[in-house]
């Protein structure tokens, strides 16, 4: 049976809101709302770990330029974010992006310990990014 155009389109359409509903009700950014940095500094920027072993080909793939604005959103620990900062280089700009406190604090501590001054972190919710319009590239 070959279902038409008009179907597809509506439920592909459907299926963001019903995910976000079904996010919201398993609670699954709730490791996220008081994480313990160091634990998911261990977790996420370890050998093993698909997009840690991959990270220089991601950035190489993102065709980032000098002077380019982006956004890590789910930012986490910013082990990416830094990476960026470096691709974007002092003329470019990172926004990290997170719905953790903890996260967007170690950011702005490491970025600040390593002389690092392209990054901005933004304060995310379960409803929004808070990335101002036309912020990024």
């Amino acid at each position: 049976m070959r279902i038409g155009t008009g179907i597809v389109l509506a439920l592909l359409m459907a299926m963001p809101a019903l995910a976000q509903d079904k996010k919201e009700k398993s609670g699954i950014n709730a490791a996220f709302q008081n994480p313990n940095v160091k634990e998911f500094r261990d977790r996420f920027e370890r050998d093993g770990r698909e997009v840690y072993d991959h990270r220089d080909r991601i950035i190489a793939e993102c065709g980032l330029r000098p002077g380019n604005a982006i956004a890590d959103v789910g930012a986490g620990t910013g082990f990416m974010s830094l990476m960026f900062a470096k691709a974007v280089g002092p003329s470019g700009k990172v926004l990290a992006v997170d719905v953790a406190d903890n996260f967007l604090k170690h950011i702005d501590a490491t970025a600040k310990s390593r002389g690092i001054q392209n990054i901005q972190t933004i304060k995310a919710t379960q409803e929004t990014s808070n990335l101002p319009s036309d912020s990024v590239d």
